[in-house]
C-alpha cells in the first residue's frame, strides 16, 4: 500500500510507481492507495474524487480522513509505502518516492514467501477496481496552466485531455475562439510560450520537457530525465527555468545549437525542507510555479506552503514565514501571512506579486513585503496564472475545469467562454455544474 497525498507531487509521483509496478505484476499483487490528507483542502471527498480523475489513478482508493490507517502502520511522511503479505506482516517499506526496485524486491520476497508456505503460488484475489471516473464534460478537463503567444493568442495546458489548446480571445476578454489543438502528451502540466512561435510544456508524468517549434511544426524533447516537472519560465537570457518539484531542485536548460540542450543544476540540495542558505545547500519543498524579479527568480515552494527568492548572487531566501507543517488563510507582513500550498504566481508591472494560493481556492497579493486575499471567490483548487499586457489576469481554475478572467483593477471576475473547441475522440464525459467566480 503506498500512503500518499494528492497535494504532494512525490506522492502522485509514487502511486503512479505502484500503479506500473501491479501493472507487470498481474493478480499476485494488490496494491491501495490510502489518502491521507495533509493539507485542510485535501479532506473533503470531492476533493480526492476530482484529484483521482484528473491524474488517472487506477488503483482502489482509502480515504483516511481520521489516520485510522495512518497510525496503523506509521509511515510517518508522504509519501511512504509498505508491503504486507497475505498475513499482514510488513515485509518492507520505503520513505518517499525513490526507486521503486526497493519495493520490488519486498514484493519478490512477499511472493516467495507465500508460495512457500503454501507450497504454491496462488494468485490473490485482486479488490475490484471500476473504471476511471469520467472526465467531466465541458471543452476543458482539469487545465492546469495558460500562457500568451507574441500574437495575443493563449496556450492552454488541457491536462485531463492531455492535450494544448491556442485560443483567440475576443478584445473584452469575455471569451475566445479555438484555433488550434495539438495532442499527443501525457498529461501536460505548464506551457510557457516564448517570442519565436515556440512553445515549453512540461509533462509531470512523463519526467520531461519539450519545446515545440509551431513554425516549423516540430517538436524536441529537451529532457526526459526528471521526476516531476511543473513549473516553466523563460529568464532574461532566453534560457529556461524549470522546477522539479519530486527532486526538490530547479534547473536551467539552456540551448545548446543543433538540437542539443545543457541542463544544470541551479537550487536545492534535493533534501526535502525549508532551510534557506547557498543555492546547492538551501532545502525546498516541492517549488512549483516560477517567476522573475528584479532581484531574481521567486518560487511556490509548495510543500512548505512558502514563497521564496532564488536570488542573482546565488542564495535561497524564503518571503514567508510558515513552518513545513504551518498552513492557512492570513494577510499581513509577509513573514507573519499564511498560505496553503501556493502553485503559481505573476509578477505585475508595479512589482507586485499575484500568488495562486490553491489550498485556500483563493489569489493573494504580495507588495511592499505585504499580503493580502483579493476578494476573488469561487475557484476550486486553482493552479496556473497569466498576467496579459491589457492587464488582464487568466487564471487557470483547474477543479472547476474552466478559466477564469480578471480586470485590471481585480474588481471582476468572470469565466472566459470558449468557442469551437472539439472534444478528445473517445471521452466519455459526465455533467458537472460550478458556480460563476465572484470577486
Amino acid at each position: 500500500m503506498v500512503f500518499w497525498s494528492f497535494g504532494c507531487e512525490a506522492s502522485l509521483l509514487r502511486v503512479h510507481q505502484v500503479q506500473s509496478l501491479v501493472d507487470a505484476t498481474g493478480d499476485d499483487v494488490v496494491a491501495i492507495a490510502v489518502h491521507t490528507p495533509r493539507f485542510p483542502y485535501e479532506e473533503p471527498l470531492a476533493a480526492i474524487r476530482s484529484a483521482v480523475t484528473q491524474h488517472q489513478i487506477k488503483i482502489p482508493v482509502v480515504h483516511d480522513t481520521k489516520y485510522l490507517t495512518w497510525n496503523r502502520y506509521n509511515p510517518e511522511g508522504w509519501p511512504a509505502t509498505i508491503v504486507v503479505d497475505p498475513r499482514g506482516r510488513v515485509l518492507g517499506t520505503q520513505a518517499g518516492a525513490g526507486d521503486i526496485g526497493v519495493i520490488m524486491n519486498s514484493v519478490t520476497l512477499g511472493l516467495e514467501t507465500t508460495a512457500a508456505i503454501h507450497g504454491q503460488r496462488k494468485a490473490m484475489h485482486s479488490a475490484p477496481v471500476s473504471a476511471p471516473l469520467p472526465l467531466p464534460a465541458g471543452d476543458l478537463a482539469f487545465p492546469t496552466s495558460v500562457s500568451v503567444r507574441a500574437d495575443g493568442a493563449l496556450v492552454i495546458a488541457d491536462s485531463g485531455h492531455d492535450r494544448l489548446l491556442i485560443v483567440e480571445p475576443n478584445s473584452a476578454m469575455t471569451g475566445a475562439v479555438a484555433i488550434a489543438e495539438i495532442d499527443g502528451f501525457d498529461q501536460p502540466n505548464s506551457v510557457v510560450c516564448d517570442d519565436a512561435d515556440g512553445i515549453f510544456v512540461s509533462e509531470r508524468a512523463a519526467g520531461s520537457v519539450s519545446y515545440l517549434d509551431l513554425s516549423n511544426k516540430r517538436r524536441q524533447l529537451l529532457t526526459d530525465d526528471l521526476l516531476a516537472p511543473t513549473g516553466l519560465m523563460i529568464d532574461r537570457d532566453g534560457s529556461l527555468v524549470v522546477s522539479d518539484s519530486g527532486a526538490d531542485k530547479l534547473y536551467r536548460i539552456i540551448d545548446g545549437g543543433n538540437d542539443s540542450v545543457v541542463m544544470g543544476l541551479i537550487a536545492g540540495s534535493g533534501h526535502t525542507g525549508s532551510r534557506d542558505g547557498g543555492a546547492g545547500q538551501a532545502e525546498l519543498g516541492q517549488p512549483t510555479g516560477l517567476a522573475r524579479t528584479e532581484v531574481g527568480i521567486v518560487f511556490c515552494d509548495s510543500a512548505s506552503s512558502n514563497i521564496r527568492l532564488l536570488t542573482d548572487s546565488g542564495k535561497v531566501a524564503t518571503i514567508t514565514g510558515n513552518g513545513f507543517f504551518e498552513w492557512g488563510l492570513v494577510d499581513g507582513p509577509a513573514h507573519k501571512a499564511m498560505l496553503q500550498r501556493p502553485s503559481d504566481l505573476a509578477v505585475l508591472d508595479d512589482g507586485s506579486i499575484i500568488i495562486v494560493d490553491t489550498g485556500n481556492n483563493r489569489l493573494r497579493r504580495l507588495t511592499n513585503r505585504r499580503i493580502r486575499t483579493l476578494g476573488l471567490a469561487g475557484l476550486n483548487r486553482p493552479s496556473g496564472i497569466c498576467p496579459l499586457a491589457s492587464g488582464h489576469l487568466i487564471i487557470a481554475d483547474t477543479g472547476n475545469n474552466r478559466l477564469v478572467v480578471t480586470d485590471p483593477d481585480m474588481q471582476t471576475a468572470w469565466p472566459l467562454d470558449l468557442h469551437g473547441v472539439l472534444p478528445p475522440p473517445g471521452i466519455e464525459t459526465s455533467g458537472a455544474g460550478v458556480s460563476s467566480p465572484t470577486a
